[in-house]
């Protein structure tokens, strides 16, 4: 599944054997069996991918996963997460980004990607989930499910004001800083006043939403937690966003699970490819220096490129 289309699959495949007489076959045949497949998956899918999964858990013990289903038999929650996401997670978990995305398959299912920041300042997944329902029950499976694969919580978790997430978040990581961002470069005492001053230009004081809002501040004003170490925090958030819109790049409203787990396992397989390619190139090459400081030398030997490129401009 490379969601090009049939007619464009049809010209790629006769670049790939040189003619349309090594085809073998005609646009309309393949039109044909993409209806076959959808007929034989018709009504099953949910059923093949669990089963695909208990096969893979089987191979590979790192693999793990949990669903759920509802009071009709159908699937209503769905988390997986394989040895290569629970390793990410051990080395650059202290931060995690998770966001609904929606038209992910025919069934409405949200599907909800764990993401993080590696040390290539490029974005990689922890686990993900497919959600019938976005309330705080939903969110305490999906939380819990994570925690007990990855064995622990990160230390901020960045994700929208959804309101069942306030809730759930803080019940299964209670440790974990729910963050949501806005301007970093506020002081407490500027957001009070700009706040006040719109809040009266616009009559807006007695307003439950902007009050709701205010009452949150500590959770999207950075101003309220400079002091605690972020790590450069601020400067991932639209990288985990991209990251997340990304994945709706491959997926449309109209697949069904089968088809979903084909474009979701083409986005991990590049999403890795890119960082197994950024690895070997750090152990291929030392980066250029540019003072006679030992602190540089040293540095240029434990950092990847990305990252010491940034620590060169501070030196």
């Amino acid at each position: 599944m490379t969601n090009i289309g049939l007619t464009k699959g049809f010209r790629l495949y006769k670049e790939i054997v040189r003619s349309f007489c090594a085809i073998g076959a005609t646009c309309i045949d393949f039109c044909n069996f993409r209806q076959d497949m959808l007929a034989y998956i018709a009504g099953a899918d949910a059923q093949m991918v669990v089963e695909d999964m208990f096969k893979k858990n089987e191979m590979n013990p790192d693999f793990y996963f949990d669903f759920d289903l509802d009071d009709g038999g159908q699937l209503c929650k769905l988390f997986w997460a394989d040895g290569t996401s629970r390793r990410n997670f051990a080395c650059f978990g202290d931060v995690m980004s998770f966001d609904a995305t929606y038209r992910t398959n025919k069934y409405k299912l949200v599907f909800v990607p764990f993401t993080g920041v590696d040390h290539h300042k490029r974005c990689i997944t922890f686990g993900a989930e497919l959600l019938a329902k976005e309330d705080i029950e939903s969110y305490e499976w999906l939380l819990n499910s994570l925690k007990n694969v990855v064995g622990a919580t990160p230390r901020y978790a960045i994700t929208d004001q959804d309101p069942a997430l306030r809730v759930a978040l803080p019940n299964i990581m209670p440790t974990t800083r729910h963050i949501f961002f806005w301007d970093e470069t506020l002081s407490i005492e500027e957001f009070e006043i700009r706040w006040l001053k719109v809040m009266e230009d616009y009559n807006l004081v007695e307003d439950r939403w902007f009050a709701q809002l205010y009452e949150a501040r500590a959770s999207w004003i950075p101003a309220y937690f400079h002091d605690i170490f972020m790590g450069g925090l601020f400067k991932t958030t639209s990288q985990l966003e991209a990251e997340n819109s990304y994945f709706g790049n491959f997926t449309n409203h109209h697949y069904n699970l089968v088809e979903f787990f084909m474009q979701y396992n083409s986005v991990i397989n590049e999403q890795r490819y890119k960082q197994t390619k950024l690895n070997a190139e750090c152990e291929g090459s030392f980066p250029e220096t540019k003072t006679p400081l030992y602190m540089e030398r040293h540095a240029a030997t434990l950092y990847t490129i990305n990252m010491f490129y940034e620590f060169q401009i501070e030196i």
